[in-house]
């Protein structure tokens, strides 16, 4: 059976990749056959919702945790400072925009896929509720960086509690088929770290207009010839 493969690490060995396909989130919502008109209403079955679903997977919270935005600082209950620091990225107090350092996962596919980062679907938490999630698409066979989870906090002074196995966003994998999808773990190694850099692969001498910079990463990329090494690293260092 033919399975689309897709590669991933985090920059911190410690961190697992914790996911759920959301097909397993909306089963409750099954209609069954003896149901009146059931046809018209189990969604499920519908083969768009399916073919979009089975790419798409709930990336849930490692641990507990808890945020709130007050007197225009984020500040957080649990743990201490460092830990804070590390895992808790402010990029503006003032709009009450931050990222979750710890979610930089990093995936990478040998053939043509997009990654749609989004919000998590079909969850009902403090943190889906709370925030919007800033959603943004890459070619991960034509580009080698981690994500990002970047969000918006919607209300000041509100305590959001973030249990472990929430989910926080969505991941999509569009392959152009609806073959399986398998993850594939691999040691995120210092050559890797490397090339994760796109300063690595990019002309710092051309400066593409915003709507052109995708493309002109792409190609930058494709030229280099930097995606064979990766590949070669990825499948030298592979730990599942």
């Amino acid at each position: 059976m033919d399975v689309n493969v897709v590669y991933w690490s985090h920059p911190l060995a410690e961190h697992h990749l914790k996911f759920q396909n959301i097909l397993n989130n909306v089963k409750h919502f099954n209609v069954p056959n003896t149901e009146p008109n059931a046809s018209k209403i189990n969604f499920i079955k519908c083969p768009f919702f399916n073919s979009f679903a089975r790419k798409t997977f709930n990336i849930l919270a490692p641990f507990d945790y808890s945020l709130i935005s007050e007197n225009g600082e984020l500040k957080s209950f649990h743990y201490d400072q460092n830990f804070f620091n590390n895992n808790i990225f402010v990029r503006s107090n003032e709009l009450k925009l931050f990222s979750f350092g710890i979610m930089s996962f990093l995936f990478f596919t040998k053939q043509n896929c997009i990654l749609t980062c989004d919000k998590s679907y079909f969850s009902n938490n403090d943190f889906s509720i709370s925030t919007h999630v800033i959603p943004g698409q890459l070619n991960i066979s034509k580009w080698f960086r981690a994500i990002d989870l970047a969000f918006i906090i919607k209300n000041n002074n509100q305590l959001i509690n973030i249990k472990k196995g929430d989910p926080l966003f969505s991941v999509n994998f569009n392959f152009n088929n609806n073959n399986k999808i398998i993850f594939k773990r691999f040691k995120f190694t210092d050559k890797l770290r490397y090339y994760s850099d796109y300063k690595k692969v990019m002309n710092p001498l051309i400066k593409p207009k915003l709507n052109q910079l995708t493309d002109f990463f792409y190609e930058s990329f494709d030229n280099s010839g930097i995606g064979k090494i990766i590949l070669k690293e990825i499948d030298n260092n592979l730990m599942e």
